[in-house]
């Protein structure tokens, strides 16, 4: 299975799709460069940030490909990393970074249809999401790849929550690891909330793996408003941290 995953995964063919979509998500790179970049500056990161991914996409780990329900959220978080080490070589701090990061998952997410976010809003909270969500944290317990997300599932409580995840594993935190990028990690975490605050559904979040907690805990809350994800400083996720 292995060996078939990677043979897929690294043809041209599929290589080939990757830079499509990656291409596709430049323009949002370079809509959060433009405040304080020249025209030509941005073209290079544009262009630079293209080579690293051809370069990280052999890197990418086998979660499963496209059966895995995360499986997208891996191929963003190596569009961000491109970006970041690219940026990190131009001489932008890592706040900068982060905040780049950030606007970029802010522009892509906003592009999506107010249809599209009806129905991803509608979706989060059906009976049909809980039962699958159980069911793949279930599965994620049998680690079955190693570099792949572990997870459970947590009931929701009435007048708080409708349900939640804790994270345990994660396969952008040990993808990062592998890349020597752990620096990145606290930032690449916020697009969640640029996510779930353009779709309307409400998160909650205390903790992350990448800030350096024991765990994620994402909690799902109707009628709550996601606050956004800058500045992070303002986020309980950044102020507690595990000992």
């Amino acid at each position: 299975m292995e060996d078939r995953y990677e043979h897929e995964l690294h043809c041209s063919k599929d290589v080939d799709r990757l830079l499509r979509e990656f291409d596709k998500v430049s323009k949002h790179f370079q809509k959060a460069l433009e405040p304080e970049t020249s025209s030509m500056q941005i073209i290079q990161i544009v262009q630079e940030s293209r080579a690293e991914y051809i370069r990280l996409i052999p890197d990418l780990p086998n979660i499963g490909g496209s059966k895995n329900p995360f499986y997208y959220n891996l191929i963003g978080s190596a569009w961000l990393l491109a970006l970041f080490k690219t940026l990190e070589n131009f001489g932008f701090e890592l706040r900068e970074i982060g905040r780049i990061g950030y606007a970029t998952f802010e522009n892509y997410i906003d592009s999506y249809s107010s249809l599209t976010k009806f129905f991803f809003r509608t979706f989060m909270y059906s009976r049909f999401t809980k039962k699958r969500m159980q069911e793949s944290a279930k599965k994620s317990q049998e680690h079955e790849y190693q570099d792949d997300w572990v997870y459970s599932f947590v009931e929701g409580v009435d007048g708080d929550f409708e349900w939640g995840v804790d994270f345990t594993e994660c396969a952008i935190y040990k993808f990062y690891k592998k890349q020597g990028a752990e620096r990145f990690l606290p930032y690449i975490c916020l697009g969640d909330y640029a996510m779930y605050s353009s779709f309307g559904v409400g998160m909650k979040r205390s903790k992350t793996l990448g800030s350096g907690h024991s765990h994620c805990d994402f909690r799902y809350v109707k009628g709550y408003k996601t606050p956004r994800g800058w500045p992070p400083e303002d986020l309980e996720e950044f102020q507690i941290m595990d000992i």
